[in-house]
Parts: C-alpha cells; structure tokens; sequence
C-alpha cells in the first residue's frame, strides 16, 4: 500500500538516486560533452551513489521519507497475539519460516534492500562503463575533430574491431579523411558536423 512505511521509503531513496543521475544523463545528451568529459561525469555519478551507501544515507532516506521510531513500532505491532500450539510444546524450532525477512518489516530490511539497489546501480554502471569499455569510450573520442588523435589508426582500432572494418583498407583512408575534415570543418566542430561531410564521399 501507498501509505505503508516502506514504500514511502522506496520511493524516496528511487528519487534520490535518479537525482543523482540526472545530471550526468542531461549533459551526456549535449553535442558538446566529449569523451573525456564523460567519463568525468560517468565516475562522478558512480561515486555519488557509492557515498550514499551508508549509515548517514541510510538515515538522509529515512528522514526524507518522514519515518520514525513511532512509525516503525506502530507498523510492526502484530495485530493479534501469537500462541504457540500444545503440539508443539515438546519440540525446539531453531528457526522461522521466513517470516523475519518479508520486506518492510523492520528498519533492517528496508536497508538490505536499499543497500542492494545501490549496489546493483553501480554494478551496472560499472559494467557499462568500466575499465573493460575504456579503449572503446578513447577510440569514439579519436573521431571527434577537435581530439589531439583525430582518425589516427591506432586510436579508432577498438571501433574499427567491433565494426568488422578491413584494417588495411582503413590505414589507406584514415589520413585522407582526417586532412579533408581538417580543411573543411572549424576548430571546435562537433563529431556530427565532421559526419555531415564525410558522407558526401560515402560511395568513393
């Protein structure tokens, strides 16, 4: 229900983190962010949700959502008095069914789970933009005009492997390409505008 403890405090803790990320995602739209800029962002963000993964971020939630030790205890007292039954009056029981671990019941819970949100959002990002994905974030950046490696063929060779581009041909047309554009394009054009002329040439 809506009005439950803990939903209050998901749907908090879903608004802080996507405020978090927010900011990144509207400037990685932009024509202007660059690789590097990017990946400024992209680490920043990671961070951001990393700081939040503890015990004050925990309580910044908790706070938000307008939770209390009354809140908790109202939420939590059973509605009828559990008896244990005569069969059972011989027998140990060493554990529950699981009863203790149903989300929203205790303030423990709501934090594994918010925990493990902030852990999955950063494995994701991570796995997205990690060190394994770095050469390929450099190589797209090597296409962007104003980059000090601008089509050199060391630089695009990640890409150029992921495309199934033939290697030697491209060697032939890398430095032809990147003197054209240089002709062509001002300093401080964007990626896109470097496209708008290469296009021209596509058949050749």
């Amino acid at each position: 229900k809506v009005s439950k403890p803990e939903f209050q405090f998901l749907a908090v803790a879903a608004v802080k983190i996507l405020a978090l990320l927010s900011p990144a995602n509207s400037m990685l739209q932009g024509r202007s962010c660059n690789v590097s800029l990017a990946m400024e962002l992209i680490q920043t963000a990671k961070q951001s949700i990393v700081e939040l993964r503890s015990e004050d971020g925990f309580m910044e939630m908790v706070d938000a959502a307008g939770l209390t030790a009354e809140a908790y205890t109202e939420h939590q007292t059973p509605k009828r008095q559990f008896t244990q039954s005569h069969w059972l009056t011989d027998s140990v029981v060493s554990s529950t069914l699981g009863h203790d671990h149903i989300v929203g019941q205790s303030s423990d819970t709501m934090k594994r789970v918010f925990f493990h949100v902030l852990e999955s959002v950063h494995g994701e990002m991570e796995h997205r933009f990690g060190e394994a994905n770095q050469p390929l974030f450099r190589a797209v950046g090597s296409l962007v005009p104003s980059s000090d490696n601008f089509l050199e063929e060391k630089s695009v060779q990640t890409l150029s492997q992921l495309l199934g581009i033939d290697k030697d041909g491209l060697a032939g047309e890398l430095p032809i390409a990147a003197q054209m554009c240089r002709k062509k394009l001002q300093h401080g054009s964007t990626l896109e505008e470097a496209t708008l002329i290469m296009r021209q040439f596509r058949d050749a």
